[in-house]
């Protein structure tokens, strides 16, 4: 029974990536009130893989599968960059996967200090076990995921930094200085009442 279902997700992936999900292709900003389809809720899809869901519990996902021979891949890593420093990480957890077609785990070192991506979670996917869950059609190939587990935006083709930015914008993620911005906020707010108050 697991493993149809499973393969039911697989192809539910699959379609997502051909078809971006939400009003995104029209408008991020558009109603969708005309959408009857139900949310996929996929946290659960990656129970018993590499990829630990529950290490992230409460923040939006961005899962990236790459290869370096990709020109496209590379091309986008530029703006995962610059995304990855806008956004507040304790909102959005941003995951490069790596599947070893044709390469190994010097691709994923390489990829990362060519375009400074330190601070970005990397999983090597030896065995393609996410790439063949997710049924990845090609690289680069991006699976955005909102903080409450369901599937947000899919797409197998390059990504750019203003689309990136109209997603995660449209899906209430915090900017680093928003979320810097309020817990200076929140300490000014508590002086104030500690000196109002006396406590």
């Amino acid at each position: 029974m697991r493993l149809s279902w499973k393969r039911i997700l697989s192809v539910l992936f699959a379609v997502a990536l051909l078809l971006p999900l939400t009003a995104f292709a029209e408008d991020a900003s558009a109603s969708t009130a005309e959408d009857t389809s139900e949310p996929l809720y996929v946290l659960d899809y990656f129970e018993g893989s590499a990829l630990d869901v529950s290490l992230y519990e409460g923040k939006a996902l961005f899962l990236n599968f790459f290869t370096e021979w990709c020109p496209y891949c590379m091309a986008e890593m530029p703006d995962i960059k610059e995304i990855y420093d806008l956004y507040d990480p304790n909102s959005l957890e941003m995951i490069l996967v790596h599947p070893w077609d044709g390469e190994d785990a010097s691709n994923t070192a390489s990829v990362v200090a060519t375009y400074g991506l330190e601070g970005i979670t990397t999983i090597e996917d030896e065995t393609f076990e996410l790439t063949t869950l997710v049924g990845v059609p090609g690289y680069p190939t991006s699976i955005i995921i909102d903080p409450d587990g369901y599937l947000y935006y899919a797409v197998a083709s390059k990504l750019d930094y203003d689309t990136l930015t109209s997603i995660f914008d449209s899906m209430g993620i915090p900017r680093r200085e928003d979320a810097a911005g309020a817990v200076v906020a929140l300490a000014v707010d508590q002086t104030t009442t500690d000196a109002t108050t006396g406590k």
